[in-house]
């Protein structure tokens, strides 16, 4: 445990951020893997301060042979992210051609992704470097088209058009970025001034999502690390008030105003004058409750650790006016602490008052697991229009050089015909309007009405179609769970039900079970009707009765 001077020039929060990498990097000479790594801090706002100064000092020092990765929830938001800020600013253009504001935050965020060097003809009003004049020719000429598209692909086009998959350094970010515009279509409507709204109400709170089993150093509150476990813990922030009167706080107290009558029931702002005040006794208890609620939030991040504990505290010269008021000053008045031999550890024992540090225990034998980083992997995030992943497939499958179906094509468009189909009717009326709407010809119509005569040859094929019995076609039978089987045809004659399925291409042995696994479902509904089970393949023209 190490205590910080500082002096009115530095701040403790610069110090403690200068400090962190060096930390992590003594950790990984040790043996340490980044995921073995947990930063625990009280606030969102030092988790953010964290995170962000590991990506700039990981940045700054490319070469040095360590990484500096970090996972957490509370920081990595998508808002920091100059990719982010790019597209937001894009969109408000599309959205407001005449939002000068939005344009050149546009340019700027874009000079940063590119590396451009900043100077005084980026941000002047009406100029920009030359390398973003044929962009911004080609921006707007394509507003209008912008303005058509669905929210979703007018972002994969800008992203396209400015070519932000290539070399951005911020892949997570925009990845996340378009999760937030998916989300975003899924539960509203999807304009663009709607997102832009919603965006600015509640998108910006959204975080990179990283995998959990990502070797990344972990940051999070002390609050959220309940019940997990770390191999190493830093806390570096160890300088909350053990009681903060600052804040004002409400609490609820009985006030004996009359004695004739019940007390009233009034509220307070916590502050140091209630101490001598009538309310002293509730002030009392609050300032207990903070204490204990101090000394858990303690308890938890020390016992976060397996097996090395690094904590930093802010350090103050201790005089007799001094009182226990922070978190570092009862650490700095534990680390005085002596115990007779066989008692109590004694602080004092291990506390260097001139390097004020607390230092106890031996490293553990890790094997060293600094290897050469591994080349960055490139991330496949290139847009395609949807129009151009698209192929028109001809109706009803391939067709042959003759332009007519072939024999398999033919029992697949006759078993969607068939499918629709309750009557003869209806099936020659399904293949007359698919010849007027142009899906097949006229000769491919008479094939087609051929094999269904041939079918209808056979007798109980036939009597599927005569109208003798109740037709149900793909009718859904729905199972505990949530599941639903689908039989093609169930027909309810007077006395018995016939359930069929059509098949094409090969018999398989597949095809009896699961045929009889639709005679069983529809005997659990129809009890005591005498039910019979058919496969009827089409290309050969065969019937099988399975039961």
């Amino acid at each position: 445990m190490s205590f910080i001077e500082t002096d009115k020039e530095t701040k403790y929060d610069d110090v403690i951020l200068n400090l962190l990498p060096d930390k992590v990097e003594k950790l990984l000479d040790q043996g340490y893997q980044l995921k073995d790594i947990a930063i625990l801090v009280r606030k969102n706002n030092q988790a953010a301060q964290i995170a962000d100064a590991f990506m700039s000092y990981a940045e700054e020092n490319k070469d040095n042979g360590y990484r500096y990765d970090v996972l957490s929830d509370e920081a990595l938001f998508l808002t920091k992210a100059s990719v982010v800020k790019c597209l937001l600013a894009a969109l408000g253009m599309v959205n407001d051609a005449e939002d000068s504001l939005a344009e050149k935050t546009f340019w700027i965020q874009l000079a940063r992704i590119r590396t451009i060097p900043f100077d005084h003809v980026l941000f002047r009003k009406d100029s920009l470097p030359e390398e973003f004049k044929g962009l911004k020719e080609s921006f707007f000429q394509q507003l209008p088209v912008f303005r058509k598209l669905p929210l979703m692909d007018l972002v994969e086009a800008i992203i396209d058009l400015v070519d932000l998959n290539e070399g951005a350094g911020e892949l997570a970010y925009l990845s996340g970025f378009k999760e937030a515009v998916y989300d975003f279509i899924g539960k509203n409507r999807a304009d663009l001034s709607g997102f832009l709204n919603w965006w600015e109400l509640k998108g910006y709170k959204r975080t990179v999502k990283i995998p959990e089993e990502f070797d990344a150093i972990r940051i999070q509150t002390i609050h959220k690390s309940k019940g997990l476990q770390y191999k190493v813990v830093l806390l570096p922030y160890l300088d909350w008030k053990l009681f903060d009167t600052g804040k004002e706080n409400i609490i609820w107290t009985k006030y004996d105003w009359n004695e004739a009558l019940p007390p009233a029931i009034v509220p307070l702002s916590v502050r140091s004058q209630l101490k001598d005040s009538a309310f002293s006794t509730a002030y009392l208890e609050e300032n207990l409750m903070n204490h204990l609620d101090s000394l858990n939030m303690l308890y938890v991040g020390f016992t976060r650790a397996e097996e090395v504990l690094m904590a930093m505290a802010p350090f103050s010269n201790p005089n007799k006016k001094d009182k226990l008021t922070t978190v570092a000053d009862l650490l700095r008045e534990v680390m005085q602490f002596g115990a007779q031999e066989n008692e109590l550890l004694a602080f004092n024992n291990y506390y260097n008052n001139e390097e004020k540090e607390f230092d106890l225990g031996i490293w553990h034998l890790n094997e060293s697991k600094k290897e050469a980083l591994p080349p960055s992997q490139p991330m496949v995030w290139k847009y395609k229009p949807w129009e151009k992943s698209l192929e028109v497939k001809q109706a009803f499958g391939e067709f042959e050089a003759s332009d007519i179906v072939s024999k398999r094509a033919f029992g697949v468009l006759v078993h969607r015909i068939i499918e629709k189909s309750r009557t003869k009717k209806d099936f020659f009326l399904e293949l007359q309007s698919m010849f007027f709407d142009g899906a097949i010809t006229e000769e491919e119509r008479q094939l087609l009405e051929s094999q269904f005569h041939n079918l209808c040859q056979i007798e109980i094929f036939n009597s599927w179609f005569d109208g003798s019995g109740k037709v149900l076609t793909e009718q859904g039978i729905f199972l505990p769970g949530g599941e639903h089987k689908r039989p093609d045809r169930i027909i309810y004659y007077q006395k018995e039900i016939a359930v069929v399925d059509f098949k094409t291409g090969e018999k398989r042995a597949s095809h009896a079970s699961q045929v009889l696994e639709y005679v069983k479902l529809v005997k659990d509904i129809e009890k005591g009707m005498p039910i019979q089970g058919y496969i009827c393949y089409i290309e050969s023209s065969t019937i099988e009765k399975v039961v």
